[in-house]
């Protein structure tokens, strides 16, 4: 995870996986992105119960959802192109100031 930029989190996450991670995620240097990838990882699916995440957003700053179940190959790249454009936009805010 050092060594990493983005972490892609796909599929449904139960409260002891969201500890480890987390965990992941503060190893990750910045500037760092997160892709909530599928309904499960977005929402939590229809994995409705008391120990699954509703959504990673509960533990994790997601920069963009790609929706579906599963979720279609151009929409995971739809989602990498919008980080992609989130980068660019926010390393000109930071040459400009």
């Amino acid at each position: 995870p050092r060594q990493s930029d983005v972490m892609i989190v796909a599929g449904w996450t139960t409260y002891k996986m969201s500890h480890a991670i987390r965990r992941i995620w503060d190893q990750m240097p910045d500037p760092k992105w997160c892709i909530a990838m599928g309904a499960c990882a977005s929402t939590g699916g229809m994995h409705r119960c008391y120990g699954v995440d509703q959504g990673v957003d509960n533990f994790l700053p997601v920069d963009a959802y790609v929706s579906g179940c599963p979720p279609r190959p151009d929409a995971v790249i739809h989602a990498l192109m919008k980080i992609q454009d989130k980068i660019k936009t926010e390393h000109s805010v930071l040459l400009d100031t």
